[in-house]
């Protein structure tokens, strides 16, 4: 059996291990014949739990798994026994996700402008371009380099905290929602064989439909303790999914698209909970301005364990004509809980849409990211395009491994630059964060915009960057500096070139073994949950 990955389809294997699901090839082709844009809109598309021994021959190379895709994407759990391209021929691809995986061959980035890797096994890597990041990879990748004007490859030896994301399974004639536990300072791709895991029947199980349920009949399965697994399709949604247990697990699988109705948020959770695992999942703007599409949280709390989202893709505008009907979101995702693990994302103000290019800032979004909560860790962020800040961080004691953002090409100076946006903002109250492996990208297609830095945080020795970009991609303008006005500017001078700025803080953790990721400190919270 051979498997083209288009789009909104999710490949899942049913094994409790890859190897009990064996596939010949798996291909994600170019999106566009025209080799030059390539794989830029090869997005809405995932596969995981499957084990392959290509016989494809890719890019000259045999025995190779095609994987030409960009941003709203993930490969997870997968064994690949050969090699693996993340591109095609001489096209573009524009980042992507991978984690949990080995490759018994070599990988090869080819034109992927950036990419994260976490939790792999793989023989070898070749290639990279702007902003690449290892963090927990075992095996021969490219070892650290940050200059200014250059590519940046991090290296990250261990991931700090995580619980891999849920999975259906068949064993015996039942489905099981398989779901693994926490684990902390992971190195490498877990042993498939050994991982324990919480199996849960069907039987506790509600597979959701769009064409049948409403957020109403979803919550009252929760209320009952079921977890739930929401299929394919737009659920035109006129109230929040509610989480309101902890351990509640939420999973997608084929791109199901929540759909704003009313200005409510789609999916809501509720405080104190602990375990709640949510992935897999499209939200979507809809006509009425809505506060946020994902809501987690409306305080702190008062939990210790944490919480998991997983692959939370978002989309304000794109199948609609603006000149008939806006779509618009204040904020995309606000985590307000403390403890919430955020694994893959892709928030996306659209910049074209059913009719055409989106210009004059039509289906408003202000921001793609704002946590609120402490002890917040993100792993591979994407937020595009969003009207003012991509990105608000003002909980403490965060962190966040890779970040890929495009500031909105549709702006002029005195609606963005003038008012001192940035793709990333720390709040003046925070003390402690870490982010490494940043990049910020501008476009500004309409008019000349000048950004002054693309980062902005406070002067506090426990704010820590590592490893930040910026990159002048085409258009107008630029970006000045890279963060609290360091690093050189971007601009048609200096385009498709990273502008790094390698460390930020003297005298900060960052020299420490907890900021790298070499050694988890958790000490004040609950990992099992």
């Amino acid at each position: 059996v051979s498997v083209n990955i288009g789009y909104y389809t999710t490949l899942s294997g049913l094994g409790t291990t890859p190897s009990q699901v064996r596939i010949a090839n798996v291909l994600a082709d170019n999106g566009a014949s025209d080799h030059t844009i390539g794989a830029l809109n090869n997005f809405w598309r995932s596969a995981e739990n499957f084990e392959t021994k290509p016989s494809y021959s890719a890019n000259g190379q045999p025995n190779t798994m095609q994987w030409a895709v960009s941003q709203g994407v993930s490969l997870r759990r997968v064994v690949v026994k050969g090699n693996l391209d993340l591109f095609q021929a001489d096209g573009y691809a524009s980042g992507g996700y991978m984690s949990n995986s080995r490759v018994t061959g070599t990988v090869r980035s080819g034109g992927q402008q950036q990419w994260f890797t976490r939790n792999a096994n793989i023989s070898a890597w070749i290639g990279g371009n702007w902003n690449m990041m290892y963090v927990g990879v075992t095996g021969e990748v490219p070892s650290e380099v940050c200059a200014n004007k250059t590519s940046l490859q991090t290296r990250i030896e261990v991931t700090p905290i995580i619980a891999e994301k849920p999975f259906i399974s068949f064993v015996n004639g039942r489905f099981y929602l398989s779901v693994p536990i926490v684990e902390v300072n992971k190195f490498g791709a877990s042993d498939f064989d050994e991982l324990a895991m919480k199996q849960i029947d069907f039987s506790r199980v509600y597979v959701a439909s769009n064409e049948s349920d409403t957020a109403d009949t979803i919550n009252a399965k929760i209320i009952q303790g079921c977890d739930v697994i929401l299929t394919g399709g737009t659920y035109r949604l006129k109230s929040a999914i509610r989480v309101t247990k902890s351990d509640t697990v939420v999973l997608g699988i084929g791109f199901p698209t929540l759909m704003s109705v009313d200005g409510n948020a789609v999916i809501a959770v509720e405080d104190d909970l602990e375990g709640v695992r949510i992935g897999g999942v499209l939200l979507q703007a809809g006509p009425e301005k809505t506060d946020v599409l994902l809501k987690f949280g409306v305080t702190k709390g008062s939990g210790t364990g944490y919480n998991f989202l997983y692959d939370i893709w978002a989309r304000i505008g794109g199948p609609n004509d603006p000149a008939v009907e806006q779509w618009t979101a204040d904020i995309i995702v606000q985590v307000n809980s403390n403890n919430v693990v955020v694994d893959n994302t892709w928030l996306w103000r659209a910049d074209h849409d059913a009719e055409g290019l989106v210009k004059n800032g039509d289906n408003p979004c202000n921001t793609g990211l704002q946590i609120n909560g402490d002890n917040v860790v993100a792993y591979s962020l994407k937020v595009e395009h969003t009207l003012q800040h991509l990105v608000e961080w003002n909980g403490n004691n965060g962190s966040t491994y890779f970040f890929q953002s495009e500031f909105p090409y549709d702006v002029d100076q005195q609606q963005y630059g003038d008012q001192g946006y940035n793709a990333w903002k720390v709040a003046d109250t925070v003390t402690d964060f870490y982010g490494v492996g940043l990049g910020m990208y501008s476009y500004f297609r309409d008019h000349e915009v000048y950004v002054d830095t693309a980062i902005s945080a406070p002067s506090s020795e426990g704010i820590v960057f590592e490893n930040v970009c910026t990159v002048f991609l085409n258009g107008f303008g630029g970006i000045k500096h890279v963060v609290n006005g360091l690093g050189a500017t971007v601009n048609t001078t200096w385009a498709d070139t990273p502008s790094a700025w390698c460390y930020l803080n003297d005298k900060s953790k960052s020299q420490s073994d907890v900021a790298r990721g070499t050694k988890w400190s958790g000490a004040d919270t609950d990992i099992d949950g």
